[in-house]
């Protein structure tokens, strides 16, 4: 049974990830192009953010997982430009490290490392060690 349903992005063509952070939040992405965070709770979006001029976008190509919580419950994104953490009480996104190809689809966190696509090659990147 449905109980709730609203459009978080009016006008948006689609969702293209959601995840659930550590902080019970929900992070999404519209269109490839729009971060928005959503509290189920209160049912609205508190913060939204155009990714095209600063970072190309996120990752949009089929098994987007864009959004990747690593074991120190970092959450990572996967943009175009390259892999961003996403501070939780701010929701600011900081770009980490640049890709020396644009990113196309997302991954997973393995043995400390981060693993994305681009056409047919896989690529890795070492996570920060914790401090």
């Amino acid at each position: 049974k449905v109980e709730w349903r609203a459009a978080a992005i009016p006008g948006a063509r689609n969702y293209t990830d959601l995840k659930v952070t550590p902080e019970g939040l929900v992070y999404g992405l519209a269109d490839a192009s729009t971060f928005f965070v959503f509290d189920p709770v209160a049912r609205t979006v508190v913060h939204q953010q155009d990714l095209r001029a600063d970072f190309g976008g996120s990752v949009n190509h089929q098994g987007t997982r864009a959004f990747l919580i690593g074991p120190d419950q970092t959450v990572y994104l996967l943009l175009v430009k390259g892999i961003a953490t996403i501070a939780p009480r701010t929701h600011a996104i900081t770009l980490l490290v640049e890709s020396p190809v644009p990113l196309q689809q997302g991954g997973d966190i393995l043995d400390g490392r981060l693993y994305f696509i681009r056409h047919s090659h896989l690529y890795s990147w070492k996570l920060p060690t914790a401090k």
